[in-house]
């Protein structure tokens, strides 16, 4: 897609995902604000947003897919279109490909079907393909290299009390930083 491992094209070729990004949260907030540009704004204002908009990482494009297949998805419950639902869930196969948190998703989209009372059998189809895509790709890995991926991802993290809570510590702050950060901007 880049002509080659050019860092300068590889950097350029990222942004694709920070316009997706931005454009699926105002569709998002369009539906949920009233002030929808200003919602989508202070997403793209926030420092995480704008020290990884341009960086060759994972996580920009799983937040463009999650956010893609959010807006997707809720389009399709509101208007009960079966394009919506389809386009939702091969949205969601590529978050969850693209990072594996990107299949924590799927149960809060059918938990929005499930709160709004409509689309339940839609809902639950839309959101399967991830989980069978992710399942899938283990097996194939599984067979192709002997490891069983999934589990073997997370087993570096140690889940002892002082990293959970050092870990906690981050996150807050990290929240934090993402949202006091833009309000004193305002200011």
């Amino acid at each position: 897609a880049t002509g080659g491992l050019g860092e300068m094209r590889l950097h350029l070729a990222f942004l694709v995902f920070t316009l997706l990004a931005g454009l699926a949260f105002y569709e998002l907030a369009r539906r949920f604000t009233r002030r929808p540009l200003a919602a989508s704004l202070l997403l793209v204002a926030t420092p995480v947003f704008l020290v990884s908009s341009h960086g060759i990482m994972t996580d920009l494009p799983a937040l463009a897919f999650s956010l893609s297949a959010t807006a997707a998805f809720v389009r399709a419950v509101d208007g009960r279109r079966t394009c919506w639902f389809v386009t939702s869930g091969l949205l969601l196969a590529l978050a969850s490909l693209t990072q594996y948190r990107g299949l924590m998703l799927g149960p809060l989209l059918f938990g929005y079907a499930w709160l709004q009372g409509r689309q339940r059998v839609r809902a639950a189809a839309a959101v399967a393909p991830a989980f069978l895509t992710v399942g899938l790709w283990s097996l194939w890995n599984a067979h192709e290299t002997g490891v069983w991926h999934l589990r073997d991802a997370s087993s570096w993290i140690p889940f002892a009390p002082v990293r959970m809570m050092h870990d906690g510590a981050a996150y807050l702050t990290l929240l934090g930083g993402a949202t006091l950060f833009p309000l004193f901007l305002l200011f």
